[in-house]
């Protein structure tokens, strides 16, 4: 059966004139709808979904209480609030809260972007490199100096009101730091005490929570430039003791390892330089603190006394405070300030300003470039009352020595290509593009740089050159033994390679041939680029040269092999025959005298008596063969004779002197030769192998020599024509070849540093190739308006010399501070009006803060001599928008 539920809707509104701290029955489990109501506040919706907690009316208000903290942006709450109920059969819980907002849309938009520009503006002063506990440090030290508790009638409750009026009561304190905080994600919670109507935080570092009462830290009356750190991260333990048990925090703050620690004492703000805390002990020794482990190490001991009374009495403690920038320290004696360099050791004096004999300096700190120092009376130095707050601007009177980071450029190896020491927002040289060689499987081509390069110098960085890689492709030939390619393969290194099988060659007339391998052993992989050639084995081809006589039995047989010179034996004797006798007329064909193959002649013969003797002459009478021809038979000739020839002619056989008939008689026949002119080319070529000219002549002619040549000059040297190489004859007298000689002049080339108005800072003449001194980096004189830092030479010198070269100096110019634009109503002189000149004003007017006269010239609108209320309402409502101060008296 199911339980039937009755849902009504009712509303509650609870409203409070004056707010009580009274939310102790918060516990961590409940945090979780204090956060999600406060994500409601924060973003001002007009109802806040709670059903899924289920919590009742009564519960709610702690709750709520509790958010209104943690949405420090929802400054415009009221202390009113309303909420919707669900009931059921045995409870009734609330459904949605119903927030009031005292500023419409528009109001609070325009109050909401102001808010954030103030909270921005302190988040940018916070040091970098500091931890959980340095920052946490740093913002309660900058509130506790910059804003003052409020006065009776005057109750602020919220950090918007904290940060324009520049006063508020804790629980504005307590939001103003959790908002700040938020910024750099440490979380913090409010903590309320009933017994004496006070809240304050705890916050969450590391692992451990710590109570902080930043508005105990700012001492009431206001005291100029005070910060007390008594209670800066304290355990629950020790705020029961000095806050009193009523009250219960949200988080168990169980670590009292600060309870004690010696810097609980220290009333200044701290100073903090490349991520550490600085702070002087009452002895004046400058302290470098490390929160985290609760040591502290001695950096310098400030020698200084105080005059009290009379010029002969002095104040037994030290009253000096510590500033940091530009990486130095900055302290202050009774008289003047100095700096104190933690990179040498070494302290200097840097500034006095111009106060009254009768005052002394009571301390000094800074927030970003502002340093601030506290005068009174010599025979005040235990008072809090007569105390002025002063302000100067840093660089007025140190130079700031910006961060140097060092810009390194790495091949992708780790070799470092450069590097460079740049301070901070100095322009970075990118080097030029490096080359990586390629390996054997690829090859590099460079695409940046990673990561990418900024522009400037920010940070210590390493920039690593990045290439884009392709496979290198690799060919293998397998060639037979005359250069035709068997196979040929593309590979990438590693690859394997597989030789071409089946390899043969054909017998020549010589050989056979049997394959053995390539001349050289391929690996299984591919190494790069290669050629195999095919080795065989050559076996000689036997021929056999047989010459027999007329009845078949051998004269000689020999064995020859191709190429040989055959041995033709002597002309054979055939015996008579009864009365017929027989005269050797020669082989059956004409024997090679080479031999060709193998062959076989078989000797021939005729009747003596009826035949003719026929001889064959070379040109000269050599008789080149004799024959014994039977009449009637056409004479066989000899093998077509060979004349050499001489310088002027070759010869080419064309035949005898007479035509070969049969034979009727003994005859001779000369050797007939057509005389062909030889023909020589005669060369000249430049020194690369260029021809000049090129002609032929026939032996003995005269040789033409052409006009002297001329050489381009190259970027190292010019050249003159000092002959030929060998000397050329005047008549030909064959094939000839004859190169230019030309002698070197090296090119003497000029290389000019510039100054940026052209002046010249070096000038040297080199050879090409020759290494050029690069003088050292110029320096550019300053001017009105700005300094100058060397920035480069236009284009990167080239190391060696290429060529005739100008360089020219570069300057980044950094302007100069330039004096600044008095604006009336801009009475701490940041350049504009703002809360903080509101504040400035309104306690000069109630005589709770001393302006300097460049201060009071800028508060004194209506120019009547001294600030007062209208003066400061005028301020008001100009940084709100509804009033502009006219500036045309200023």
């Amino acid at each position: 059966m199911k339980r039937i539920i009755a849902v009504i809707i009712t509303l509650f509104i609870f409203a409070a004139a004056v707010p009580t701290f009274a939310f102790a029955s918060v516990t961590v489990s409940g945090t979780g709808l204090c956060e999600e109501i406060a994500r409601g506040l924060d973003a001002h919706q007009d109802e806040i979904d709670v059903s899924q907690w289920h919590i009742t009316p009564e519960e709610l208000g702690d709750y709520y209480e509790v958010a209104r903290y943690l949405a420090p942006a929802a400054f415009d709450l009221d202390f009113a609030y309303g909420y919707t109920t669900v009931s059921g059969s045995t409870a009734r819980f609330v459904n949605k809260v119903k927030p009031r907002y005292t500023m419409n849309a528009d109001e609070y938009a325009r109050a909401r972007q102001a808010y954030g520009e103030k909270l921005a503006s302190i988040v940018a002063l916070v040091p970098r490199g500091l931890d959980g506990y340095g920052i946490a440090l740093f913002l309660h030290d900058y509130i506790c100096a910059n804003f003052s508790y409020s006065q009776p009638g005057e109750y602020l409750y919220d950090a918007y009101g904290l940060l324009t009026t520049g006063s508020g009561v804790c629980e504005a304190y307590t939001k103003l730091y959790i908002a700040l905080l938020a910024e750099f994600g440490i979380k913090s919670y409010p903590v309320s005490s009933t017994a004496i109507n006070h809240a304050w935080n705890e916050l969450l570092i590391g692992n451990n929570w710590y109570h902080v009462d930043v508005t105990w830290g700012d001492p009431v009356p206001d005291s100029p430039g005070r910060a007390a750190h008594a209670d800066f991260l304290c355990s629950s333990e020790k705020f029961q003791s000095d806050h009193g048990t009523g009250f219960v925090p949200v988080f168990a703050a169980d670590d009292d390892s600060f309870d004690e620690a010696e810097w609980h004492g220290y009333d200044l703000p701290f100073a903090f330089a490349d991520g550490k805390i600085y702070g002087v002990s009452d002895e004046g020794i400058i302290r470098r603190y490390d929160i985290a482990s609760g040591a502290y190490e001695d950096i310098y001991t400030i020698e200084a006394r105080w005059p009290a009374l009379t010029e002969y009495s002095f104040w037994k403690g030290n009253f000096s405070g510590v500033a940091a920038y530009g990486g130095k320290l900055i302290y202050n004696d009774a008289r003047s300030f100095y700096s104190y360099d933690l990179a040498t050791g070494t302290a200097a004096k840097v500034y006095t300003p111009e106060t009254d004999d009768t005052l002394n300096i009571y301390g000094c700190y800074n927030f970003g470039e502002t340093l601030f120092y506290i005068t009174g009376p010599k025979d005040n130095a235990s008072d809090t009352g007569n105390f002025t707050l002063n302000v100067i601007e840093l660089p007025d009177i140190i130079a700031p020595e910006k961060p140097k980071y060092t810009v390194r450029f790495v091949d992708w190896d780790g070799a470092v290509i450069s590097e460079a020491l740049y301070e901070e927002g100095g322009e970075i040289t990118v080097p030029a593009d490096p080359v990586r060689q390629p390996d054997e499987t690829y090859t590099y081509t460079f695409s940046g740089w990673s990561p990418q390069v900024c522009a400037t110098a920010v940070s210590d960085v390493t920039y690593t050159a990045r290439y884009d890689q392709s496979y290198i492709e690799y060919t293998v030939s397998f060639s037979d033994w005359d250069g035709t390619v068997i196979k040929e393969l593309t590979l990438h290194y590693g690859d394997e390679i597989v030789p071409p099988s089946g390899v043969t060659r054909e017998a020549d007339e010589t050989y056979t041939y049997e394959f053995e391998g390539w001349d050289k052993e391929p690996p299984a992989n591919c190494e790069g680029n290669a050629s195999y050639a095919a080795v065989y084995k050559a076996t000689y081809i036997e021929y056999t040269v047989k010459f027999l006589d007329w009845d078949g039995s051998v004269i000689s047989e020999k064995n020859y092999h191709y190429g040989d010179e055959v041995e033709i034996p002597a002309d054979p004797v055939r015996e008579p025959e009864g009365e017929r006798a027989y005269v050797f007329s020669g082989w059956d064909s004409e024997p090679e005298r080479i031999c060709r193959g193998s062959a076989v002649y078989t000797a021939e013969y005729i009747d003596a008596s009826q035949g003719y003797k026929i001889t064959f002459l070379d040109h000269d009478g050599t008789v080149l063969a004799e024959r014994i021809c039977a009449a009637g038979d056409i004479p066989r000739e000899p093998a077509a004779p060979a004349r050499e020839a001489d310088k002027t002619y070759s010869y080419v056989f064309t035949g005898w002197d007479k035509q070969i008939v049969p034979a009727d008689g003994d005859a001779v026949y000369t050797a007939v030769y057509e005389e062909r002119y030889i023909e020589y080319t005669v060369k000249f070529v430049d020194h690369d192998g260029s021809v000049i000219s090129e002609k032929t002549y026939h032996y003995g002619d005269e040789a033409e020599i052409p006009s002297a040549p001329v050489r381009d000059a190259d970027k190292k040297f010019s050249y003159a024509f000092t002959g030929w190489d060998p000397v050329p004859a005047r008549v030909c007298e064959g094939d000839a070849v004859y190169a230019a000689v030309y002698e070197e002049r090296y090119i003497e080339y000029t290389v000019k540093f510039l100054d940026y108005d052209g002046s010249v800072i070096s000038e040297k003449i080199y050879h090409y190739g020759d290494e050029v001194e690069i003088p050292s980096d110029p320096a550019r004189e300053a001017d009105d308006k700005y300094t100058y830092a060397f920035a480069g030479w236009g284009a990167e010198p080239a190391r060696v010399c290429e060529g005739d070269a100008v360089y020219t100096a570069e300057y980044s110019g950094t302007e100069k501070p330039q004096p600044q634009k008095f604006i009336r109503g801009d009475v701490n002189g940041n350049g504009k009006i703002d809360a903080a000149d509101y504040a400035m004003c309104k306690r000069a007017c109630l005589r709770t803060y001393e302006l300097s006269a460049e201060q009071l010239m800028r508060a004194d609108i209506n120019g009547n001599g001294r600030p007062d209320a209208s003066e400061y309402a005028m301020i008001k409502r100009h940084y709100l928008g509804t009033y502009t101060i006219p500036q045309d008296a200023a």
